[in-house]
């Protein structure tokens, strides 16, 4: 247990966490005199998944559709529909996170992107900024819920599980947080007196068309990945080769916003990102190996086995743990060192493992609005403009449905497994 307290310190202190595990991980490789070749064999065999070569696509997906323009479209073609009723720009802030995350599968890449967007579009329409940056990080947390998702595609290599049941495994959960969003959006907005835009007969039917015209090409792309991959005639890895390539044609060919010299930027930047990702993954692994020779899962499943074997309890607990880490440790980095133990225990009392990966992903991905460490939080703060402490209490508020919607999919598995069912995976 020394070695996990050793590491989580070193998180705690600012030490990167891809780092710090490569050196708690080879401090034990020392002391206990084991070769430190091991080192090089289990980082190359982590990454030796054919599975994850979909995360850098995805990551490319997300930076083509932002700087192509794509991610302005899509909100101009939710806003014009949602504009005229309570509530209109929140329900678009919405609406349109739920079309983004059909792109690209990544949280940061929806606030990154489509929130910078939708933050300015709502304080200039007379929204409060905190109203405004709460909801967007709050919508973007369906980013990975709704296929295609970069934390199922990690949570599948970790444990085997299939990619396109853990995709038509999202759908509902990620339906069910839109509607609890726009409830909520409702209730603030008739309380404070939003704006909303006045029908102004045809040329509110006019500005419909227009958009939808030229959002069309653009909401091709959900329709074209998923449609793809559900339908067998590609993989989920192959599938977000074909969005990068669409994606690189939107901008380049249709929307023209995108022009060959954007493209080292959002190389470099695709790169950069996707490198930390897959850096974590292969460090984080070896750390789960050496857990494993510690007999760590082993012993903090029996401590979970030993307070209830009735798998709804077990759930919860889980539950309250990860939400507990959330607060500390990234999402990516959370879910290769906690799945590995909690799986065999998952497992023991029979609980679907698409279940499973459901519940572990949104409870993860509700840590990237919690301080201290929330991903989002830093995200919102430099595209909001806002303090990180500003940030933080702009969320707050929001967290609840998301809460809601967790403990739903915990206690009623239908609701994730009810289509993978269906679709026979």
């Amino acid at each position: 247990m020394y070695i996990f307290l050793v590491w989580l310190g070193l998180v705690l202190l600012g030490m990167p966490v891809f780092m710090s595990l490569g050196v708690v991980s080879v401090m034990y490789l020392i002391v206990n005199n084991m070769p430190l070749y091991i080192v090089a064999q289990r980082m190359f065999g982590a990454l030796d998944s054919f599975i994850l070569l979909a995360v850098p696509f995805y990551v490319l997906v997300g930076e083509l559709m932002n700087t192509g323009g794509i991610t302005r479209r899509l909100y101009r073609f939710v806003e014009s529909f949602m504009g005229y009723v309570p509530g209109s720009l929140g329900h678009a802030n919405v609406i349109g996170s739920m079309i983004f995350s059909g792109m690209s599968g990544s949280a940061v890449a929806d606030i990154g992107g489509l929130g910078k967007v939708e933050i300015e579009a709502m304080t200039k329409a007379g929204y409060d900024l905190k109203f405004s940056a709460g909801l967007t990080g709050a919508s973007a947390v369906i980013g990975p819920i709704i296929p295609p998702s970069i934390p199922f595609i990690v949570y599948s290599a970790l444990t085997g599980t299939s990619v396109g049941a853990l995709f038509a495994g999202g759908f509902l959960p990620g339906i069910l947080i839109g509607i609890a969003l726009m409830v909520t959006v409702m209730i603030y907005s008739v309380n404070r007196g939003y704006p909303r835009k006045k029908w102004n007969g045809w040329i509110s039917v006019k500005e419909m068309l227009v958009s939808s015209i030229v959002a069309g090409p653009a909401l091709v792309t959900p329709a074209l990945i998923l449609g793809g991959i559900f339908s067998g005639m590609f993989s989920p890895t192959e599938g977000s080769v074909v969005a990068s390539a669409y994606a690189l044609m939107l901008g380049l060919c249709v929307y023209r916003d995108l022009s060959l010299g954007d493209i080292p930027t959002i190389v470099l930047t695709t790169l950069k990102n996707s490198g930390v990702v897959l850096l974590i993954f292969c460090t984080a692994s070896l750390f789960a190996w050496i857990l494993s020779i510690e007999r760590i899962p082993q012993a903090i499943g029996a401590v979970f086995l030993s307070v209830s074997r009735n798998p709804l309890i077990v759930l919860l607990l889980i539950n309250l743990f990860l939400l507990l880490v959330g607060m500390f440790i990234e999402t990516l980095s959370a879910m290769i060192i906690l799945v590995p133990f909690f799986f065999p225990v998952i497992q023991s009392l029979s609980v679907d493992p698409v279940h499973f990966g459901l519940v572990v992903t949104l409870n993860l991905m509700i840590g990237i609005l919690t301080p201290p460490f929330g991903t989002g939080l830093f995200m919102l703060q430099e595209v909001g403009r806002l303090s990180f402490e500003e940030a933080s209490k702009a969320c707050l508020p929001w967290l609840w449905p998301l809460l809601i919607v967790l403990l739903l999919i915990t206690v009623f598995p239908e609701i994730v497994l009810y289509l993978p069912r269906v679709m026979g995976w």
